[in-house]
């Protein structure tokens, strides 16, 4: 029979249906081609309210999943741990992508997640730490309902406080996650959905099915068509919004297990689920390549992502080789696609003052390893850089980028013009670039002007020497032909020839003069290039000037494991929210001050906190490494 929800006769909150209900799995048919029942006709809606809205259809289904994982680290709440879930039981060996968020902060994360979160106003009082996210969370989930539902009442009564989200298999080749073309309402008819399964754990399913009656109660009211039933014992709802049908428009399915709840947007993938219960030697949770390295994650973390890469690498290559007759690309971009790691796995967890994301990939075969060093660039650049990247053998990246786009090139025809190209850089397009090694990016503010530009070490300082000279040769010939309006000029600067370019007043359009200059320069085996006077800073600095000799930028990157590294990445939010308050600090209209009197009223104190955001990649042989922190601090009294 169907369970009609928001009628008459509705199924009282807590009830469990009882076993054997006819069609009790809604005529979904399991691998054995045996279904539990005839099929279930999906009740009726019943006429909409008013006042309700059509987002709280989706705002309701959210509720369950989507408002949970969506504050994250905050869900503290719960306090109790009890057994954790199986979630990657529930799932199929080939799963694409898995990720576990341990809201219930095992070890040592309640207390460090305590002191993260003290660092922002309304939450230095620890001991209050508790009722304060209850409010943020009831309002939240309050504002997502229409303030029929709260976290407090609603959900953390049965929570357990661990959460899976799985997507089971990786985009197809030509085709997006989600399509939709119009229905003949004006709906969403034609819907391709991603084969998404969440699992929540569950403390009380007596509560948690309290929640859910009323929830599928509310839905069927605002007019969306509601079946119940079960599969192999275990209850289960699938909700549909007006128009649309069970598996083709965006719907939702979920069952209630004594210990878990199982949420898919495709009614097979729930039934699936529950079946492998049954076949543990064909879960997820049964392969080594998950097993072993979930097992060799910290205990005391937040969460955890597991990426099947090689799924992701084969699905991405078939899209692209679909691309390849109108658009063929270049080496540049498919080979970082084809050394994809085969796997990744991540975790996230809380130290204090910072957030901790460590992940660890492990290469294809016979893909060579990162080249990790220390170039000792951070030591060129000035103090005082916003932001700064490094990049490993960028020459030989621009090398092979060059090459697949010449080549494309001349199969289009376009011999005679690269002929022609190479005899003005007097060497193969592709090698021109071959000098440089690793290269810096930094990005400063010199007053209200933002400035910057690259540093590179050399590999061979002699032609290093002939390509820099190629270069000005051209800019000086391009100046000619400018009319001499484009000033190309030499000059000493401690000791080293600096070349400055300074384009015609006006050419920049309402650009500082301090932009509408550049300049180069080459030391042995150094060579930089930038905004004004970058390049003469670069060389003409005191090493204790440098954004290496500052403690804030040593102490972040030594965190996450440098100064050696296959890549890095470093960004100021302190500077760069005082940078960015300078220039907006001083409104020309009454409209702007009144809006940047609230900024620093309602948003200011909430910013102050941020301080740095570092990022490393490294590697072990063919294990591929990346370290994250985003890093906040106290602020200082006055601020």
């Amino acid at each position: 029979m169907t369970e009609p929800y928001g009628g008459g006769s509705p199924t009282q909150p807590g009830a469990m249906p009882p076993a054997g209900t006819a069609g009790g799995n809604h005529g979904w048919t399991d691998r054995s081609g045996q279904a539990d029942g005839p099929a279930l006709t999906p009740v009726s809606p019943h006429p909409r309210r008013r006042g309700v809205s059509a987002r709280w259809i989706v705002a309701a289904l959210a509720t369950i999943v989507v408002v949970v994982v969506a504050v994250g680290g905050f869900l503290l709440l719960d306090r109790s741990t009890g057994a954790p879930p199986a979630s990657a039981s529930y799932l199929p060996a080939s799963t694409f992508m898995y990720s576990e968020f341990r809201f219930d902060l095992p070890g040592d994360q309640r207390e460090r997640l305590g002191e993260f979160v003290s660092h922002f106003p309304g939450f230095e009082d620890r001991a209050n730490l508790d009722q304060k996210v209850a409010q943020a969370l009831d309002r939240l989930v309050q504002t997502a309902t229409d303030q029929r539902y709260s976290y407090t009442n609603d959900i953390q009564p049965w929570f357990g406080g661990q959460v899976g989200v799985a997507v089971l298999d990786a985009p197809a080749a030509g085709a997006g996650m989600m399509t939709t073309g119009p229905g003949p309402a004006g709906g969403l008819d034609a819907v391709q959905v991603p084969a998404v399964l969440a699992t929540l754990a569950v403390t009380d399913q007596a509560k948690a099915r309290a929640t859910l009656d009323r929830i599928t109660s509310d839905l069927a009211a605002a007019g969306a068509s509601v079946s119940t039933g079960t599969h192999n014992g275990t209850p289960t709802w699938t909700v549909t919004p007006s128009g649309g049908s069970a598996g083709s428009g965006p719907a939702a399915t979920y069952a209630l297990l004594p210990d878990m709840l199982v949420v898919g947007v495709r009614p097979d993938d729930v039934t699936a689920a529950l079946d492998r219960r049954e076949r543990p030697n064909e879960t997820l949770a049964s392969q080594p390549q998950f097993r072993d390295r979930v097992n060799g994650l910290r205990a005391d973390r937040l969460g955890f992502m597991y990426l099947n890469g090689a799924s992701y690498r084969d699905a991405t290559l078939r899209q692209l080789e679909a691309m390849r007759s109108f658009f063929p690309l270049p080496t540049c971009i498919t080979g970082p696609i084809r050394n994809f790691p085969d796997v990744i796995v991540s975790e996230v967890r809380v130290e204090g003052d910072r957030i901790v994301a460590d992940s660890r990939g492990t290469l294809p075969q016979g893909v060579p390893a990162p080249a990790v060093r220390d170039s000792g660039l951070a030591g060129r650049v000035p103090a005082g850089s916003l932001a700064y990247l490094e990049f490993r053998d960028v020459g030989a990246g621009i090398a092979g980028c060059i090459s697949g786009l010449k080549a494309n090139a001349a199969a289009e025809g376009m011999r005679q013009e690269i002929d022609q190209a190479e005899q003005l850089l007097g060497s193969s397009v592709e090698s021109f670039f071959e000098w440089i090694r690793d290269v810096a990016i930094s990005v400063r503010m010199d007053g209200d002007v933002p400035s910057g530009g690259i540093v590179a070490t050399v590999t061979d300082a002699t032609t290093a020497t002939q390509r820099v000279e190629r270069i000005k040769a051209l800019i000086q010939l391009a100046a000619g032909f400018g009319g001499g309006q484009i000033d190309v000029r030499d000059e000493d600067r401690n000791g080293v020839r600096v070349t400055t370019i300074t384009l015609p007043r006006g050419a920049g359009g309402d650009l500082p003069a301090e932009l509408s200059t550049i300049s180069f320069a080459l030391r042995e085996d150094v060579f930089a290039l930038g905004t004004g006077d970058f390049a003469a800073t670069v060389f003409g600095q005191a090493s204790d000037w440098s954004l290496g000799s500052d403690p804030r930028f040593s102490e972040a990157v030594s965190s996450v494991g440098g100064p050696s590294s296959a890549s890095l990445m470093y960004l100021d939010i302190d500077g760069i929210r005082q940078a960015a308050e300078a220039v907006v600090s001083q409104p020309a209209a009454p409209e702007q001050a009144q809006a940047f009197a609230f900024y620093e009223r309602e948003i200011r104190p909430y910013l102050l906190p941020f301080d740095r955001i570092v990022q490393l990649s490294g590697g072990d042989g063919q294990q591929q490494t990346n370290s994250f922190e985003f890093i906040v601090r106290e602020p200082e009294d006055g601020e």
